[in-house]
């Protein structure tokens, strides 16, 4: 994964409590290089009108697939 990539929460993500109020999409806004981080990836969530920024490991996240049409 890199800066700019679209993606969304695993499975594991998902059943992690923690990340119970995340939903649809974000986009990574950056990536710590800090070997000791143990949460290294920002990524920055949308959410209709509202966004957030929050803070995942890489297992947690999975890169989105858009439906097809």
């Amino acid at each position: 994964m890199k800066v700019g990539d679209l993606v969304t929460l695993s499975s594991y993500g998902k059943n992690r409590k923690c990340n119970g109020c995340i939903s649809g999409y974000g986009i990574i806004s950056d990536i710590s290089n800090d070997f000791n981080d143990r949460y290294p990836i920002e990524v920055h969530w949308f959410d209709g009108e509202e966004t957030a920024t929050y803070y995942f490991s890489r297992n947690e996240l999975k890169y989105y697939k858009p439906d097809k049409i």
